[in-house]
C-alpha cells in the first residue's frame, strides 16, 4: 500500500515494452547454456507524478491469499506511523534480546554477541497469516490448532539442528513448540517424508541424512513441550 498514486504503469517482456499495462510473465530469462541473458525476462515498473519526493510503502506477505496479506496488513500496522512501527519493532527486540546478559568484554564484543543472538533468531520463517492459515506442503489450505498459535517453514535443517533450535527452545519455548509441531505437520502432509531443507513449506531435498529427528528431539529436550509429540492424527 502506497501512500502516493502512480502516474504511469508498464511491464516488458524481453525486449518488448508494454506500457500501461500491470502484469507480465514469461521471457527467455536463461540461455540454453544455463546462463543469464542480460536484460532479458519479463518485470513491471511504476512512476510517480514529477516533484514527488518520497513515497511511503507499507508491505504485507501472505503465503495464502491477498485477503491473508490485507488481514496481516492490518494487524501489524494499521494507522499507525512509521516511527510509531520502529518504535515498537525496537522495543521488540530490544525486550527479547535483554533474555540474554552478559558481564565483561569489550563495547565491540558485547556488539558482536548481540549482533549473533539477533541473528539467530530470525528464524523460522512465519508462514501462517494472523488469521491462523497457512499453505500446506501439499498446496492445500490448513489451521492452526490448539495448543499452536502459529506455523513456521524455511527449516535450514544441518545448519540449525546442533545448536540453533536448542537456543530458541531455551529463549522462546512456545515458538519452538510450534516450530516442532510445524515439521510435523508439513511430513503429515507429504505423507510422511520429513525433508531436510525447507524454503518455506516446500521441499528442495538439499544435503542428506535426516536432521529434523535431531532438531525435535533437541527441542523437546530444552524446554519445548507443547506440541504433539506423539502424533497420532493428521493436520
Amino acid at each position: 500500500m502506497l501512500d502516493q498514486p502512480f502516474a504511469t504503469t508498464g511491464t516488458w517482456t524481453d525486449s518488448t515494452l508494454n506500457a500501461g499495462t500491470t502484469d507480465a510473465t514469461g521471457g527467455s530469462g536463461y540461455s540454453s547454456s544455463g546462463s543469464p541473458n542480460k536484460g532479458k525476462g519479463s518485470g513491471g515498473y511504476v512512476s510517480f507524478a514529477p516533484g514527488t519526493t518520497s513515497v511511503g510503502m507499507r508491505v504485507a506477505i501472505s503465503y495464502v491469499s491477498l485477503g491473508g496479506a490485507q488481514a496481516n496488513l492490518g494487524n501489524e500496522s494499521g494507522a499507525l506511523t512509521f516511527d510509531q512501527i520502529s518504535k515498537r519493532a525496537r522495543l521488540a527486540w530490544t525486550t527479547r534480546l535483554k533474555k540474554v546478559g552478559v558481564g565483561g568484554g569489550t563495547e565491540a564484543q558485547n556488539r558482536t554477541f548481540y549482533t549473533a543472538l539477533y541473528h539467530a533468531q530470525l528464524e523460522p520463517t512465519l508462514t501462517s497469516d494472523v488469521t491462523g492459515e497457512y499453505m500446506g506442503a501439499d498446496g492445500k489450505t490448513y489451521a492452526v490448532r490448539s495448543p499452536q498459535k502459529a506455523e513456521y517453514g524455511t527449516f535450514s535443517g544441518w545448519d540449525v539442528y546442533r545448536a540453533q533450535v536448542q537456543l530458541l527452545s531455551i529463549l522462546d519455548p512456545k515458538m519452538a513448540s510450534d516450530f516442532a509441531q510445524s515439521l510435523f505437520n508439513t511430513a503429515t502432509q507429504r505423507g510422511g517424508e520429513w525433508d531436510r531443507w525447507l524454503l518455506e513449506n516446500g521441499k528442495t531435498s538439499v544435503m542428506s541424512g535426516d536432521p529434523s529427528a535431531a532438531a525435535v528431539a533437541g527441542m523437546y529436550a530444552f524446554g519445548a513441550r507443547d506440541f504433539d509429540v506423539k502424533g497420532p492424527s493428521p493436520r
